[in-house]
């Protein structure tokens, strides 16, 4: 996953303390929660706080896969103390039109329109407590599509069915 589609999906947390603007650019510290809308530069206070989370999503060393495994793992062994857990998902479509330089995101119905497509896996006991996103696999189109079964195609190709009639009986 390139650094730009990891910036997009992580959320980031602090001990508590945003950051809002008093409307002239200058900053102050607030006791609200985290906001999942705004930018790590919003999120982290003080400063040397959003500067180690900017050099973290640079390093080339981290990655979304290396990120998440521990989660997986946790989720994994977590789910283990139910009899049944639920993994909830849908796929959301993310649309960057007014970042043309934004890297990892492709194009939309129209050429000028840039989008990326998130999946994420929500996994949760019958009860309702919530153990985790277990995955969250994203994609872009790299070419727009014109048939009129785009979405079957698409579907199709994500989970690596085979049509009815390509399947031994």
């Amino acid at each position: 996953m390139s650094g730009s589609a990891f910036a997009v999906t992580h959320h980031a947390f602090s001990s508590g303390a945003g950051r809002t603007s008093d409307g002239n650019g200058s900053h102050a510290s607030t006791l609200k929660s985290p906001s999942y809308t705004k930018s790590v530069s919003w999120q982290h206070y003080p400063w040397s706080e959003t500067k180690a989370a900017y050099r973290c999503f640079s390093n080339d060393k981290v990655s979304a896969n290396k990120i998440m495994t521990p989660h997986k793992e946790n989720i994994t062994e977590r789910a283990q103390q139910f009899k049944r857990v639920l993994v909830l998902q849908d796929t959301t479509e993310l649309n960057y039109s007014g970042q043309k330089e934004k890297q990892g995101v492709g194009p939309k119905k129209h050429k000028d329109e840039r989008n990326l497509f998130l999946h994420p896996q929500l996994v949760i006991s019958e009860s309702g407590v919530c153990l985790g996103v277990y995955d969250d696999y994203q994609w872009f189109r790299d070419e727009l599509k014109t048939s009129k079964n785009t979405r079957q195609e698409i579907c199709n190709d994500l989970l690596h069915k085979k049509h009815v009639s390509e399947k031994e009986t």
